[in-house]
């Protein structure tokens, strides 16, 4: 049984709308977070772009993801789905992918995010290579509680640190 209550946001006409606790819950506790991170390498561009597009390989090296693959859809377009074991709990990351020039663009499918999308940007200056990596998601209350900034930028420190010691 869904139980309904009565919602007066915006009554424009004087109307109210009414919505289930349910949908109130998982669309009005909507959080957005965005992750930033750039880092200049030794190494080239090729090279960083290579491991970036494996997304295969990334449970040989990303913390916490215990296993990873890719199916191939079309030249530049893939599918890559992710295992992450968190805190005893498996989290299937999904995502449909598009390999560009000068990066690789993430869309999640299906995962324990409301939306996610991420870009990873490579370019090269001067002999050395600049990765720029940038992701936005959304989450819900509860989640949002538990990924905290702090959380976050751990976790992406640690991704990022993982790729580094591949590339080395």
């Amino acid at each position: 049984m869904e139980v309904f209550y009565k919602v007066c946001f915006t009554c424009s006409g004087g109307r109210c709308f009414y919505q289930s606790i349910n949908s109130f819950f998982s669309e009005s506790f909507k959080l957005t977070k965005k992750i930033v991170k750039e880092v200049v390498v030794n190494h080239s561009r090729s090279e960083v772009l290579n491991l970036i597009f494996a997304y295969e390989n990334y449970s040989l090296f990303i913390p916490g993801c215990i296993s990873s693959t890719k199916k191939e859809i079309s030249k530049s377009k893939t599918q890559g789905k992710l295992v992450f074991s968190f805190l005893n709990k498996n989290y299937i990351f999904e995502s449909l992918n598009q390999e560009i020039e000068d990066g690789l663009k993430m869309d999640q499918v299906s995962g324990p995010f409301k939306s996610f999308r991420s870009f990873w940007r490579v370019t090269s200056a001067n002999n050395k290579t600049l990765i720029n990596f940038t992701a936005e998601f959304d989450t819900n209350y509860v989640l949002g509680l538990i990924a905290t900034d702090k959380r976050i930028n751990s976790v992406a420190d640690k991704i990022i640190a993982a790729f580094l010691a591949r590339l080395s």
